[in-house]
């Protein structure tokens, strides 16, 4: 289980040894990074920049050719060797190459780990429909009115969004159908990948924001439920969660 802190306010451009990632102080679309490494049992540093202004002294535009952000946002993942510094940008370039590094990548297997990068890709569209489809009107709602609008609201975003939520959430279950070789499916060859602990991730956010809930998911998909219980169930996994709480 890595020892880093949750919260980390601010840091230097780079790291001089080991990992390190760089999101705002959220879960959202950095979070599967810190999981990942988790997952991996791997020590990082938790960098936490208060939104938005925290990214400003990373960016091209205050240190230049000095900046980390490929394209000027987060998040990254950072590694330090002897050999100098990587900063990956965008979260699945950023996933696989942590993945790669660490285990949880089919890397002897191109077509396993085309898959793994390709579910990614979707999660990610995922990420977009679901997530940000409830966290934006989640906050809304908690800024306006707080827990007044809570029921109406819930009311409307499930009605707006249950389309996209089946078809994203049949999407997968379809995938893991075709994948099914054990007890647990997984998106990417017999094992557990890093494509798997995204998709856990993805699910846990949108759940999180309150609009969805695991009944929903736990008899209509119950093969992306159950590679879901299995990823929760890893104690890293579960000691992380308790930790942010």
């Amino acid at each position: 289980m890595s020892t880093s802190p949750l919260y980390t306010a601010s840091a230097s451009l780079q790291p001089t040894s080991g990992w390190r990632v760089v999101y705002f102080d959220a879960a959202n679309r950095g979070e599967c990074l810190r999981l990942l490494l988790t997952v991996a049992d791997v020590e990082f540093e938790d960098i936490r920049l208060p939104f938005p202004s925290g990214v400003k002294p990373y960016k091209p535009a205050a240190c230049g050719d000095r900046s980390p952000l490929p394209f000027g946002q987060l998040p990254i993942v950072q590694h330090a060797t002897e050999g100098g510094c990587v900063s990956i940008g965008q979260t699945v370039a950023a996933a696989q190459y942590i993945a790669a590094l660490t285990g949880l990548a089919p890397v002897d297997d191109a077509a396993a780990m085309a898959r793994a990068t390709s579910a990614c890709v979707g999660i990610q569209e995922m990420y977009d429909a679901l997530f940000y489809g409830s966290f934006i009107p989640r906050m809304v709602t908690k800024v306006l009115c707080g827990s007044v609008c809570f029921a109406p609201a819930r009311a409307l975003a499930r009605y707006r969004l249950r389309g996209k939520y089946e078809k994203c959430f049949s999407t997968f279950e379809r995938w893991l159908r075709t994948t099914k070789a054990g007890d647990v499916a997984f998106l990417a060859g017999p094992s557990l990948s890093y494509a798997d602990v995204c998709l856990f991730d993805c699910i846990e956010g949108v759940e999180d924001c309150g609009f969805f809930e695991p009944a929903d998911r736990a008899s209509a998909y119950p093969l992306v439920t159950k590679l879901y219980d299995h990823v929760a169930a890893l104690p890293a996994v579960a000691a992380y969660l308790a930790k942010r709480g």
